[in-house]
């Protein structure tokens, strides 16, 4: 529900015509509700966890920024959204992750029921196409966005960065279920599923998330060791139908906007975002400044500078040691078998470096909150047990 609740319900609203938040919000809850379950049945057994030291501390130092904002800044308002969807979309669901022990982990169900609710956003996005139910942000009732260099699909609440990125997951998931030795029926359907799939990423055109499946799928299938072949063999795939003028690679670049990358007017305001978030980080380098640009509003999406910007040195040390045993935590477990929480990390931490906010992006908490609390068995019990020891 964290991946694909929001998109499935962006989806759902589109296909019912609904105007207003309520089947989006009601989606939302369906990952909440579950979450808090868990961690109040795992608090009577005795058994509740945190995520671990790092991650725990830096949320509370981010949660004083956005609670100092909603009280002092100049953006309150913004600052007061910013804690609850903080609180929601990402601390609740990173405690419930962090309260499954490794022990009651189930690598194959949890992929299976990943890939459920994947193929059910897929039909949903196929039926809308032959509805003919298509509408993006900005776009006002045209069925795609026009951009610099082409077209980009989208549907009413699901903009084309969330379409190609919820694809993208799907398209890991299915890469995961194949190299876990999948019988030979399912690795056809995977395929197929997988290759509508990266057809919809196309079609959305949006960079971040292709560049988010590629870097997650040869990072994981080279260090896992798994799929050389197949690797190979989509290369060599690629490279004929270029070769032979099969694909057209130059239609290919324009089509997912790369053709002119860096120089259009995505690329231009990306650095400007960012620059600014740098240039407000520099004014107040210890602590940070605000939780939004000062000046252009909202976030500069890209993840290590919102950090900066947002809690300064002290805030981005803690999260550079974060991240940096997030990824070596998900080499080491993908060295031994490709799961789901590597997959997600790594698709989502890639992608935000291009887009997203540190207080509504789930993907990046949720690998985090897998691979440096819950799958490692950090529980309170085990704390006072090595406090003991001591």
């Amino acid at each position: 529900m964290i991946i694909f609740g929001f998109p499935l319900s962006a989806l759902l609203t589109s296909l019912l015509g609904i105007e207003n938040d309520l089947v989006t919000v009601a989606f939302r809850f369906l990952a909440i509700v579950p979450a808090l379950t868990l961690i109040v049945f795992r608090g009577f057994r005795n058994q509740l966890s945190f995520p671990s030291m790092w991650p725990a501390v830096f949320i509370l130092i981010y949660l004083s920024r956005l609670i100092y904002d909603a009280l002092y800044g100049e953006n309150t308002e913004g600052a007061i959204v910013a804690i609850q969807y903080f609180l929601l979309t990402i601390v609740i669901p990173t405690f419930a992750m962090a309260v499954i022990r490794k022990s009651d982990w189930n690598e194959n169900a949890a992929l299976q029921l990943t890939l459920i609710f994947g193929v059910i956003f897929l039909a949903a996005v196929l039926l809308l196409l032959q509805l003919g139910t298509v509408k993006v942000l900005g776009a006002d009732n045209e069925d795609v966005l026009s951009g610099a260099m082409g077209e980009r699909l989208g549907f009413n609440r699901l903009n084309p960065i969330s379409l190609g990125q919820t694809a993208a997951s799907l398209v890991l998931c299915c890469v995961a279920v194949y190299l876990r030795q999948a019988s030979r029926k399912m690795k056809l359907l995977l395929i197929v599923i997988a290759s509508i799939s990266v057809y919809v990423v196309i079609l959305a055109s949006s960079r971040g998330p292709i560049v988010a499946l590629i870097v997650a799928a040869l990072l994981l299938i080279l260090i896992s060791g798994k799929g050389f072949w197949l690797l190979v063999a989509t290369a060599l795939g690629v490279t004929a139908a270029g070769l032979f003028s099969v694909l057209d690679i130059d239609a290919l670049l324009e089509t997912t906007r790369f053709s002119d990358i860096g120089n259009d007017v995505n690329s231009i305001a990306r650095f400007d975002l960012a620059g600014e978030a740098i240039d407000a980080f520099l004014t107040s380098p210890i602590y940070g400044t605000s939780f939004d640009l000062p000046f252009s509003g909202g976030w500069p999406h890209n993840l290590f500078a919102e950090v900066l910007m947002a809690t300064g040195l002290v805030g981005g040390a803690v999260f550079a040691i974060i991240i940096t045993q997030t990824i070596l935590k998900a080499y080491s477990l993908t060295r031994k078998s490709i799961n789901i929480a590597s997959l997600m990390f790594v698709q989502a931490f890639v992608s935000s470096q291009f887009s997203g906010s540190l207080w509504g992006y789930a993907g990046v908490w949720l690998g985090i909150a897998m691979l440096s609390a819950g799958l490692s068995d950090s529980t309170l019990r085990g704390w006072a047990k090595r406090a003991r020891v001591r």
